[in-house]
């Protein structure tokens, strides 16, 4: 493995490539990120309010940071680390997150639209009030434990991922595609008991 280099970033628009680095800056607002490429890069930083537009992640760590009120379009993160990442308060469109791990992450109040989490570990996330949800995907990802309160699961497809303990309003199931197995967690939301 490649020793990393210490950078600073770009307070106004960044764009290229990003290889092997560590972005250490204190706390950066408002930054603008179009048309970059992350590989086995690590921010300890905070990147609050920041634009990801047209940028892939590869093999980075962005674990206990800071990115609420972000926008992401076109973004995908692959073989990436998000522990404890907060992203609430979020707009994400057209992003696909794959076999990347997410434990604790915050998605709550965020705009969601045209999601894949593929192949994730999201034990432990919030996604709790998010404002809009349209086409999210998890496939054959793990959501143990998860809160998806007050949100709408219409037309969300579990069926395929881990979702044991996974915390849910009854009001808001309507329309969710769970498998036979996962029945028996999600029944008990409405009352029923099982003999």
């Amino acid at each position: 493995m490649q020793n990393k280099t210490y950078i600073s970033i770009n307070k106004d628009k960044n764009s290229g490539n990003f290889n092997n680095v560590i972005i250490n800056d204190t706390k950066i607002r408002d930054i603008e990120f179009n048309d970059c490429e992350f590989i086995n890069v690590t921010i300890n930083t905070e990147l609050l309010n920041s634009s990801f537009i047209d940028c892939t992640f590869k093999n980075c760590d962005l674990s206990n940071i800071n990115l609420s009120e972000s926008l992401f379009r076109r973004v995908k993160f692959i073989d990436c680390k998000l522990l404890g990442t907060e992203l609430s308060a979020s707009s994400f469109k057209d992003v696909t997150f794959k076999n990347t791990l997410m434990n604790y992450s915050n998605f709550s109040y965020s705009k969601i639209e045209n999601v894949e989490f593929c192949e994730c570990i999201l034990d432990n996330s919030s996604f709790n009030y998010i404002e809009r949800i349209k086409n999210i995907e998890f496939n054959n990802s793990s959501l143990i434990d998860a809160e998806i309160i007050n949100t709408s699961l219409n037309k969300v497809d579990l069926s395929s991922s881990n979702i044991t303990g996974i915390k849910i309003n009854p009001s808001y199931l309507k329309g969710l595609c769970i498998n036979m197995f996962q029945a028996a967690d999600i029944i008990s939301y409405l009352g029923i008991k099982i003999r």
